[in-house]
């Protein structure tokens, strides 16, 4: 090949394909890549890859449409039309690299709300995910959305463990229970620079009232700045917490953000045009003439 195609070259010819055409591909480039040991040293936690899986949009237009667009109906009578699809994107809290894996398309029949169709990609996005890479040791992070039980089952089906985002807002129980609880820890390390580091940990805490035989484990974190700011995050994850992995924890579990700033943002703020990852992930949609 003497000249690469241009961004619409590539957009016309692929955006009629079926996704799933394009899977084949990207599991042989994956294939190379870890024999060419280009994951080594990558692996975070007992010998596990984190595995960041979060939705984005990389379409959205009022005039511009095709039967596979999902549709936000406005007040005022106008209509956008949008497509979003689920990455999945290996990451390590030391590492700026990121390796995205085969993104999942968020289809129109998935459902109207985020919540849904998030849930429908990923089911679809981990069975595809564990059958080409059966022996592939992941660990999944996820937002808040991601901590129900349906989902949270169906990573226990794939032999998947997970680090998962968990809000008071939306988890009342779990929180009222660690609370309660007079098995609850709490730990605090300091560093030199001036942050404190809080910890709150509890197993086996069921996860809510409808799920109650789904036994979690619980991780709450406040970070304390030297300009008196304090960050808090809170997650449930089935990884045994103890006192000499609570650093290990937290930092896998902030590491999720690195899909958003390694690779949505990236692939928004730069033309990489040329670059298979940017191909895949701007055209692995359903068949799509929007673009």
């Amino acid at each position: 090949m003497e000249h690469a195609s241009s961004d619409t070259r590539f957009r016309e010819r692929l955006d009629e394909l079926d996704p799933s055409h394009l899977r084949p591909l990207c599991k042989t480039l994956f294939a190379q890549l870890q024999r060419a040991k280009g994951l080594e040293g990558f692996a975070y936690l007992d010998g596990h890859d984190l595995i960041s899986i979060d939705g984005t949009g990389y379409f959205s237009s009022q005039t511009i449409h095709c039967a596979q667009c999902a549709e936000k109906h406005h007040r005022n009578g106008t209509t956008t039309y949008y497509h979003q699809m689920l990455g999945a994107v290996l990451v390590h809290p030391d590492c700026a690299e990121v390796f995205p894996l085969v993104p999942e398309p968020i289809l129109k029949p998935d459902g109207a709300r985020k919540n849904d169709w998030e849930s429908n990609a990923a089911k679809r996005l981990l069975t595809d995910l564990r059958r080409e890479h059966p022996h592939l040791k992941l660990i999944v992070v996820e937002d808040a959305l991601a901590s129900n039980g349906p989902h949270i089952r169906h990573l226990q089906a794939l032999d998947l463990p997970f680090i998962l985002g968990a809000k008071p807002s939306d988890h009342a129980f779990l929180f009222d229970w660690v609370a309660a609880s007079a098995h609850t820890a709490e730990a605090s390390f300091d560093e030199e620079k001036g942050f404190r580091h809080r910890f709150r940990d509890l197993n086996g805490v069921p996860l809510n009232h409808a799920n109650f035989d789904l036994e979690m484990n619980f991780l709450e974190y406040r970070e304390h700045a030297p300009d008196g700011s304090i960050t808090h995050f809170s997650w449930v994850t089935d990884l045994l917490v103890e006192d000499s992995n609570l650093m290990t924890l937290m930092r896998g579990a902030r590491a999720r953000w690195k899909i958003e700033n390694e690779t949505f943002n990236t692939l928004e703020t730069k033309a990489i045009t040329s670059s298979t990852t940017s191909v895949t992930a701007n055209s692995i949609s359903a068949p799509c003439s929007c673009t």
